[in-house]
């Protein structure tokens, strides 16, 4: 009887967890599709282009949508891209005067694009990145922290191409002056 009421305890225990982390995952869920958290004109022009209300295509979505970074760079990379990671990638500019046109129709306010076909990046040079790289606490360069389609690879260059990430504010420092 005392194995059976142990047993019957971890078993409430582990369904209460469990229900705690559905609801949890339901919540996230549910952020995530209602674009929380992003600016109001940003989530306008998704929330637009998701329902066919937008006037054409060319919007590929926002940079936070469009690229998967590990758990343990999320921070680093976050600091780094800041608001940019609101910023909405198009295939061109064509398509990013057409948001504008669309914001200023609708009066949604302003919004920062990145057009895939004239966005253009430069990397740290590869001479500084030599003596760099194996000092203590570097972790790599941002850019090939990110995964990304290849078709913004010049996006994120332009955003963290010259951005080291390191695992520490002493070795960023240390770093830094060499």
């Amino acid at each position: 009887e005392v194995k059976l009421a142990e047993l019957c305890r971890k078993q409430n225990n582990i369904k209460s967890e469990l229900q705690f982390k559905i609801s949890r995952y339901r919540m996230l869920n549910d952020m995530e599709n209602n674009l929380e958290g992003y600016n109001r004109s940003v989530k306008a022009i998704l929330q637009s282009c998701a329902s066919s209300d937008y006037p054409g295509n060319g919007i590929h979505g926002a940079l936070a949508q469009l690229i998967k970074v590990e758990p343990k760079y999320e921070t680093a990379l976050e600091m780094a891209l800041g608001s940019s990671l609101q910023n909405i990638v198009t295939s061109s500019e064509e398509d990013a005067k057409k948001a504008i046109e669309y914001l200023k129709e609708k009066r949604m306010g302003r919004a920062t694009f990145l057009p895939v076909s004239s966005v253009k990046g430069r990397k740290i040079d590869a001479g500084i990145l030599n003596r760099i790289k194996d000092e203590e606490g570097f972790c790599g360069m941002a850019s090939d922290l990110v995964r990304f389609g290849p078709e913004y690879e010049n996006i994120i260059i332009s955003l963290l191409g010259r951005t080291a990430v390191v695992e520490t504010l002493d070795a960023g420092i240390k770093i830094a002056r060499k």
